[in-house]
């Protein structure tokens, strides 16, 4: 005579229910919906990173040209005469183009420095 321990294991299934397959399924489908929605939402701000990574750049770029544009004979009437605000030439990296405006004001110490107040959109 058999036990009832043999007879379940006798007849036991093997595999996956259609129910359970099903479920698991839309568990992977819902899991992997979320990380997609995750890594596309990140686009944007490496997106916008790259670009203040350029303006920047740009920013650089200008006031490295200053740098080499200073003389004494040139301090009160070139590009960093006090009072003067310049606009540069549109820069288009990538289809995106980048503007620059500088200012140049006196150093409040009194001290002869020149402040330069550098801004770039795009």
């Amino acid at each position: 005579m058999k036990s009832i321990g043999n007879i379940r294991r006798n007849h036991a299934q093997t595999g996956f229910s259609m129910v359970e397959v099903i479920v698991a399924s839309l568990i992977f489908s819902l899991a992997a919906a979320g990380i997609f929605a995750t890594v596309s939402s990140l686009n944007q701000p490496s997106q916008d990173s790259d670009e203040e990574v350029r303006a920047v750049f740009i920013g650089k770029q200008v006031l490295e040209s200053l740098r080499t544009a200073v003389s004494a004979n040139t301090w009160d009437t070139g590009p960093l005469a006090i009072g003067d605000t310049y606009t540069g030439n549109s820069i288009i990296v990538d289809g995106i183009s980048y503007d620059w405006v500088y200012a140049v004001e006196a150093d409040p110490y009194g001290t002869g420095a020149r402040k330069v107040i550098l801004n770039v959109t795009w």
